[in-house]
């Protein structure tokens, strides 16, 4: 009697000493099963992807480039952190304006104040631009004074040419900075950086920043800065019934530049001299946020 009783003690604590290690091994199964899961997951980068819509050939007659899917149709998701991210990753964003009223002409800039009869579909027009090289130029031009004498060598007067035209596109405070009115304002008024008082300090040009996106006007570095009711802003937050008035469309270009580039016999092309530069420009243009379908009904482009 005693035996089996031993017997089936010990049959019970191998029952109980497999179903533990049965346990652990399904355990460690399972953390395996979900540590690569994770590994795979981290690995795809197609999920650090944006969602595009690009258009079809019948949904919208403007703009071929679009079609051919050299650009996309993007949101405010996208247009914004690029905005805040211009002066850490050195890239340039440029912003056109391409919407239009029943004349042709901008709803949101002009090229012409006094434009008022149908002058046809006008070219976009430049709206901003945001380039941390081009504004480290405009900050040095912005304190040039120098007089030039007769004398002076032809990379003094092509220096001297070259902070005047900035001065006189990024310096002057726009003409209508009263009415803050950027339906009158020229390019000169539209580029306008006001000198780029925020220099290199990124405290300082992510107020830059602040002030394009959401419209406003404040002191950057103890200037006063105007962006009141520039295009962006307004395409970024207008809109009807919870349908968006606008929406934008994003390209990329890339190019290189310094150094002198020959071609071979191979029609290969070399780069010589100085190191040469990558350049990132990133443009995005506005368009109204409605189009004409086969039936001749105006509906919008994208509804959120």
């Amino acid at each position: 009697m005693e035996d089996n009783l031993t017997a089936a003690l010990i049959m019970s604590f191998s029952i109980i000493v497999f179903i533990i290690a049965l346990s652990i091994t399904m355990y460690m199964f399972s953390e395996v099963t979900s540590t690569s899961e994770i590994l795979v997951a981290n690995a795809d980068t197609t999920k650090y992807y944006d969602n595009i819509q690009l258009l079809s050939n019948d949904s919208m007659q403007s703009d071929s480039a679009i079609r051919e899917g050299k650009e996309r149709i993007v949101d405010s998701n996208t247009v914004i952190p690029t905005l805040y991210r211009y002066y850490k990753e050195n890239f340039c964003v440029k912003i056109y304006d391409d919407t239009e009223d029943k004349y042709g002409i901008s709803k949101l800039t002009t090229n012409d104040p006094n434009s008022n009869i149908n002058t046809g579909k006008e070219p976009a027009r430049l709206v901003h631009i945001f380039d941390l090289a081009l504004e480290n130029e405009v900050f040095k031009a912005k304190s040039y004074n120098k007089s030039l004498s007769p004398s002076a060598s032809d990379s003094e007067k092509s220096e001297d040419k070259k902070n005047k035209v900035l001065k006189d596109l990024y310096c002057s405070v726009p003409s209508e900075i009263d009415n803050n009115n950027w339906m009158k304002y020229k390019l000169n008024d539209r580029l306008c950086m006001y000198g780029a008082v925020w220099g290199s300090d990124n405290k300082y040009i992510k107020q830059r920043v602040d002030f394009f996106v959401n419209g406003t006007s404040g002191y950057i570095n103890g200037s006063y800065v105007d962006f009141e009711g520039n295009p962006l802003a307004i395409s970024l937050v207008a809109s009807t019934n919870g349908v968006p008035n606008y929406y934008f469309t994003e390209k990329f270009v890339s190019y290189t530049y310094t150094g002198e580039s020959i071609e071979t016999e191979e029609g290969d092309t070399l780069v010589t001299g100085m190191k040469p530069k990558d350049k990132i420009v990133i443009i995005y243009t506005i368009y109204d946020n409605r189009y004409k379908d086969k039936e001749n009904n105006i509906v919008p482009v994208i509804n959120n």
